[in-house]
């Protein structure tokens, strides 16, 4: 074998899956794999892929990837990152809090770490500790707009209205077409007893549901109105 070969296509991995050529990016981590099965490399990148797919089988490759490249380089932070994405994927939350913690222990100072143990901790309930790791990733990546999202629900749960607010905007003008960022706010708004404006908002909420299909969405947005005493427009 001809690591430097493996290598090449699970750089080609890499490089493919950061153009969203997910297809193909799966094939040059398999082709890595079958040319050196004890490449770490190859292994945490196909993982990356693997988690961009929406069905339990590509969670459970996903997670089998990732434990494989911590097992084979357990000195690198990134295996462990991947490893954290993937945990949170099956719902093992305090594992990926874990991993995640292990990655910025030896010095990972990227966004993702911080990102995936902040939703850990929501699905944990611990807002204080997800409020800083969704600070954290946005201090280092401004792009992850989804940071917004879930800092202003860790702030909503400690009753931080104004500064919940203000990312819930910063959200919805990131992204304007999620009908969840519009129902944030209306929960915000409640609760700071403008219920004119959580109305409102939570009408967006529901027309851009509707317009995305979304039943669960759509159901949300209608019991919040319900609450209010609103009826949803037609």
């Amino acid at each position: 074998i001809n690591p430097d070969y493996a290598y090449a296509y699970a750089s080609r991995c890499e490089s493919r899956y950061e153009l969203d050529d997910n297809d193909a990016a799966l094939t040059d981590c398999n082709k890595a794999i079958s040319l050196d099965p004890h490449m770490a490399y190859a292994y945490r990148e196909r993982a990356f892929v693997e988690l961009e797919g929406s069905d339990d089988a590509s969670a459970q490759s996903a997670l089998r990837d990732a434990r494989e490249a911590v097992e084979l380089d357990p000195g690198s932070s990134t295996g462990y990152v991947a490893r954290c994405r993937a945990q949170v994927n099956v719902e093992q939350y305090d594992a990926a809090i874990s991993d995640c913690t292990t990655a910025l222990n030896m010095g990972d100072d990227g966004a993702w770490a911080y990102f995936y143990r902040g939703y850990a901790e929501i699905q944990k309930q611990q807002w204080e500790r997800a409020a800083a790791d969704f600070t954290a990733a946005l201090g280092r990546s401004s792009e992850e707009t989804g940071s917004y999202y879930w800092r202003a629900l860790a702030e909503y749960h400690l009753a931080e209205y104004s500064t919940a607010l203000a990312d819930a905007g910063s959200y919805i003008s990131a992204a304007p077409d999620d009908g969840d960022g519009y129902l944030l706010r209306a929960r915000v708004q409640l609760a700071m007893g403008n219920r004119a404006a959580a109305q409102e908002s939570a009408n967006d909420a529901l027309a851009h549901y509707r317009i995305a299909n979304d039943e669960d969405g759509m159901a949300q947005a209608q019991a919040f109105l319900a609450q209010l005493g609103a009826s949803s427009p037609a």
